[in-house]
């Protein structure tokens, strides 16, 4: 028993000094783990606070370059170290000396950040310095095909012709190439075409499709410059009639117009000049164009799309022309030859109208696929509703009012309409897409990705979308989608959206549907008494928060204001506005624009869905299809008969937005008020 009780307890010790070692080492292990964290958080530390140095000494050199302060802009760029923009200091300087600097430093520095959008912009200027110079040696050897305008393409073909005899029949086909398209060139193709004419390397044919081009693009005065090329008999039969039936309808009447050895030899440029001209007719005298097509088609092969083309003209200028009942006639029997898009204006004709049993008869003539759009399943269920018919009350399956369960779940301006019918809370159909930290941080870390984050970081937003373009020009949906979070992170919120955009993913409504600019529009919804959603609405959907955006009409800023817009409502309102660059500024574009948006409400007596229209159509247009509908139509019937797909879809995307940043601030409402819903327009 003895010996037994003494090798338990030498079993006992065993056992306790193993466990004191295993406890042992586990408290090296976590008092190590502990101590590398302590070195990495001071890693970390140290390197936010050098981040943080650089880029005040990068703020420092760059407002010192700016103003020709040499001293300090070198003191300033000595201290920036390996700080990642640091070459866009040296791309501004090598700008503002590109005339006397030296050749060997600009070519050092292109090869060196060749990856960078920095070096292509000043590839660009670089190459401007050398074509003006005619220094055609170097502009060879720097020339590169990445945002080259068509002059320096030019010059780069003139370039190869006279320095390079090896590439010059290669040169000679490119300079074809530019000088065939159906518009004219800048003057300083001029020389390069020159050289290909003198040589006679424009063939008849060419010349030919060239002046093809030029009339199908309009460019009657190119047209007849271009007849000097054409020498041939038949083209120069048949060129001045394409000219006059493209300026004089009524030679589309002229069935002997063209010859049948015309029509045989160049079928396509005369089917795409009688286009023209019948649907031209069709705007004057649908009847008249309808009995020529009619002619036509007998002995000419129209394709589908000169086809959809013609039906569309013609039933649109019949209806226009107060005969809408041969216009029906027409579109019923030829409705699977007419497009899609003339289906539904048609329909949207009926809405207009308000008659509810013909909206329903025009859905159902729309092709299977066309039909199962959110619009048009929202639209046969409405209809339903609105119509006093009794003979439509016997569609059990409408009665149900399935179609709006059916589309409830969508996040939509039709899904919203459709939970609001049915009385219950829309669906927002959020879905976190929060990626993987380890391929997040990796992306992060990636050179172009760090050089967008420090530029958004200097509000130097152009070269930030520039680098951000270059950097994920091959991205893959993945990387797009670690993108928008990556731009989000840095609170980047038009970048956010628009790589959510190109990661095709819908769903996750934090990174779509940012609440930004709070401070901004928490002011001026206070002072222009609007409620905050509908103008953080406007700006998603005017800009999707993209401050320096600029539309091709003019627009600027996040809420897209025209400069005379913010001249008139900065004057009348005693707000600061002494130039146009001013709308980039967040405080001011949003401040004028919830004014200008306070005052299309006031102009159109509190009407949110008129003000909407009119903010981005103009309130004369907004006036004006008021006043067709006569104040007969429900709220969405009138949104529906928007002639415009732009301001029609503006107008549903806003009234969308605004009910999800609704849900998003904790404001309990529908899309639609009460008094909205009862309203007619």
């Amino acid at each position: 028993m003895y010996m037994r009780k003494h090798k338990n307890i030498g079993v006992f010790k065993r056992w306790s000094i193993h466990t004191h070692l295993a406890l042992a080492k586990t408290l090296l292990v976590i008092l190590l783990s502990f101590q590398c964290q302590i070195v990495l958080s001071s890693e970390e530390a140290t390197a936010h606070d050098l981040l943080a140095l650089q880029r005040e000494h990068f703020q420092s050199a760059h407002n010192a370059l700016k103003v020709g302060d040499k001293k300090t802009y070198l003191a300033a760029s000595e201290r920036l170290g390996t700080y990642p923009i640091k070459h866009y200091l040296e791309a501004l300087e090598i700008l503002q000396r590109i005339y006397s600097l030296p050749k060997a430093d600009v070519r050092k520095f292109l090869k060196e950040h060749k990856s960078t959008a920095i070096s292509v912009d000043l590839r660009y200027h670089w190459l401007e310095v050398l074509r003006k110079r005619g220094n055609l040696k170097d502009y060879l050897a720097d020339y590169n095909e990445e945002k080259v305008s068509t002059k320096q393409r030019c010059y780069y073909q003139l370039a190869r012709i006279k320095r390079d005899k090896e590439d010059a029949s290669e040169a000679i086909q490119e300079a074809i190439q530019l000088w065939s398209v159906g518009k004219s060139q800048p003057k300083e193709c001029d020389k390069l075409f020159a050289i290909i004419i003198k040589k006679g390397y424009i063939t008849e044919d060419i010349a030919w499709q060239r002046y093809i081009k030029s009339i199908l693009n309009r460019q009657y005065q190119l047209s007849q410059y271009l007849i000097q090329f054409i020498s041939d008999e038949n083209h120069l039969k048949l060129a001045p009639k394409l000219y006059r039936i493209y300026r004089d309808i009524n030679n589309v009447t002229n069935h002997n117009f063209f010859t049948s050895d015309e029509l045989n030899t160049n079928p396509a440029q005369i089917h795409k000049a009688l286009t023209h001209g019948l649907t031209k007719l069709a705007r004057k005298d649908a009847s008249k164009s309808l009995l020529h097509f009619s002619t036509y088609k007998k002995t000419h092969n129209f394709n589908p799309r000169e086809t959809k083309k013609i039906i569309t003209s013609l039933v649109k200028g019949l209806r226009a022309q107060n005969n809408p009942e041969k216009s029906d006639q027409y579109l019923l029997e030829n409705k699977k030859l007419a497009a899609n898009s003339l289906l539904e204006w048609r329909t949207r004709q009926s809405i207009k109208s308000g008659d509810w049993a013909d909206t329903l008869f025009w859905i159902g003539n729309m092709p299977e696929q066309l039909k199962s759009k959110q619009a048009w399943r929202y639209w046969r269920q409405r209809s339903y509703n609105l119509a006093e018919s009794n003979s439509l009350n016997s569609n059990t399956f409408l009665a149900s009012q399935e179609i709006y369960r059916k589309l409830s779940p969508e996040r939509s301006f039709y899904g919203f309409l459709s939970s609001q019918w049915l009385g219950i809370e829309k669906s927002i159909n959020h879905k976190d897409s929060t990626p993987d930290s380890n391929e997040l941080l990796e992306l992060e870390r990636s050179s172009g990705v760090v050089r967008t984050r420090e530029l958004l970081y200097h509000k130097q937003i152009l070269s930030a979308r520039r680098e951000w373009n270059k950097t994920s020009r091959d991205f893959n949906k993945n990387q797009w989608l670690l993108a928008a979070h990556l731009a989000k992170k840095w609170e980047w919120h038009n970048g956010a959206i628009t790589s959510m955009i190109k990661a095709q993913y819908w769903d996750d409504v934090n990174v779509r549907f940012p609440v930004t600019y709070n401070t901004e529009f928490e002011k001026y919804a206070k002072f222009s008494e609007i409620p905050k959603h509908w103008l953080i609405a406007l700006a998603r959907q005017e800009s999707a928060f993209h401050e320096e955006a600029s539309s091709p009409a003019g627009a600027r800023g996040l809420m897209q204001l025209m400069p005379s817009t913010a001249q008139e409502v900065a004057t009348k309102n005693n707000i600061e506005y002494k130039i146009t660059d001013d709308l980039y500024n967040p405080d001011t574009n949003i401040a004028l624009g919830s004014l200008y948006f306070g005052e299309m409400l006031k102009r159109f007596d509190n009407s949110r869905i008129l003000a909407i229209a009119a903010y981005n159509a103009g309130p004369s247009r907004a006036k004006r299809w008021r006043k067709a509908t006569a104040g007969k139509l429900p709220f969405d019937a009138w949104i529906e008969a928007i002639p415009f797909n732009e301001t029609r879809n503006y107008v549903q995307n806003v009234l969308a937005f605004s009910a999800i940043y609704a849900k998003k601030m904790g404001v309990h409402e529908q899309m639609i008020s009460e008094q909205e819903t009862i309203h007619k327009l």
